[in-house]
């Protein structure tokens, strides 16, 4: 819950000048994006140690000196900015709280359907013969059905969903 006091001092915040926010913001975002790298460290002849380490590297090590050094670029005030700007877009994101009953059959068949396709593939694809070589793509489109039926079935969903993993919970 935010008080008044700090809904006053996150509209205070000024933002930084524009050089360092781009240049802040670009070194955060090439940051996050070191673990895509991974693959193309994977197909190189080096080493396995080689390999280990770089990828070691790329996943923890690249995406936290990316978020270290924006912070550095940007300052206090234009980190707070930012992180004022990012929570402003997150809450406008945020699902409904209450949707429709048709808006809630979409989402919970979104919801469904990748759990369904995941258990069915191992069992069905010997039984029929017909073999998926890539199955990358049909994970893929599982994992994003399933990240979009959150947002359908809205904020009374994530709620109960929460409340799965809450042992006192009724």
């Amino acid at each position: 819950m935010t008080s008044k006091a700090d809904s006053v001092r996150q509209q205070s915040v000024l933002p930084p000048p524009r050089t360092r926010l781009i240049v802040g913001a670009l070194v955060f975002g090439v940051g996050q994006l070191g673990p895509l790298a991974i693959p193309l460290v994977l197909a190189t002849d080096l080493p396995a140690a080689w390999k280990t380490a770089l990828s070691t590297v790329l996943l923890l090590g690249i995406p936290e000196a990316g978020i270290l050094f924006g912070a550095a670029v940007l300052g206090k005030e234009g980190f707070s900015w930012m992180k004022v700007q990012i929570i402003r877009f997150l809450k406008r994101a945020l699902p409904l709280d209450h949707v429709g009953p048709i808006r809630h059959r979409i989402g919970v068949t979104l919801f469904v359907i990748p759990f369904i396709m995941a258990w069915l593939l191992p069992y069905v694809e010997p039984l029929t013969g017909v073999s998926i070589f890539n199955r990358l793509p049909v994970f893929v489109i599982g994992d994003l059905m399933l990240v979009i039926s959150l947002f359908v079935l809205g904020g009374e969903f994530w709620d109960k969903l929460r409340r799965l993993f809450l042992r006192q919970e009724r």
